[in-house]
């Protein structure tokens, strides 16, 4: 008989933190696994609860906002720690008692982000990452042309599958569509995102040239001005 696993997951209001996931097993043994997650004020993951394991367990992270650390606070012991290579993949060195790679206790690893078993990427949010090949597997893009002009304008970003602008010890990405500051905090704190860069366009137009800083909006210039 083959085996499969299904999942289910809630999520808290109109947000994309994960509340409660629950597994279904079904194979040579069929079994159920419920997991719930709490988070503090401003969004970060501080615990895990399985319904399989006594716990609760709690998150500790490092500079870089990467999960590094599981404590069982039932007994105040260290269920796993993890340590990671730049771009993400695991560190067999400093990763220890939660090495499986299929059936992982803690899914959220590299930038906080979710491990998923069944493709072995990264869901960093508006597009996964392989930390195998050390890329992305979708183009990043924009629908709105400016806005993506922006992209193409940016020596950070003009190569559409880098992760952190080829840069991942001092940057993050935010959600897989921004690049941003690692600002050291550590605590999986949210880092603080990179304005885009000016675009010059020029319109043909009584007020001249027209400076956008996003697709929505530009501040206008007099002519011969520049940005």
């Amino acid at each position: 008989m083959s085996e499969s696993r299904a999942g289910t997951f809630s999520y808290e209001g109109l947000t994309n933190l994960v509340t409660k996931e629950i597994q279904d097993n079904t194979g040579a043994t069929t079994n159920t696994d419920t997991k719930t997650y709490n988070y503090d004020t401003y969004g970060h993951r501080i615990s895990l609860n399985d319904s399989a394991v006594p716990g609760p367990f709690t998150y500790g992270y490092d500079v870089h906002g990467d999960v590094s650390l599981l404590v069982n606070q039932s007994n105040n012991t260290v269920k796993a720690t993890y340590g990671y290579t730049p771009y993400g993949a695991s560190d067999t060195t400093l990763s220890k008692g939660d090495t499986a790679v299929n059936t992982p206790f803690n899914p959220y690893r590299y930038t906080t982000k979710r491990y998923d078993t069944g493709s072995q990427t990264l869901d960093m949010g508006a597009r996964r990452f392989d930390p195998t090949t050390q890329r992305f597997l979708q183009m990043d893009q924009y629908q709105g042309a400016l806005a993506d002009l922006t992209l193409s304008a940016d020596p950070l970003t003009q190569n559409r599958y880098n992760l952190a602008g080829s840069n991942p010890l001092s940057a993050v990405e935010y959600d897989g569509h921004k690049l941003a500051l690692d600002d050291g905090a550590g605590g999986g704190a949210a880092p603080v995102q990179v304005d885009p860069k000016k675009i010059m366009v020029t319109i043909p137009a009584p007020h001249g040239q027209c400076t956008y800083t996003d697709p929505t909006g530009c501040e206008r210039a007099a002519p011969g001005t520049h940005a």
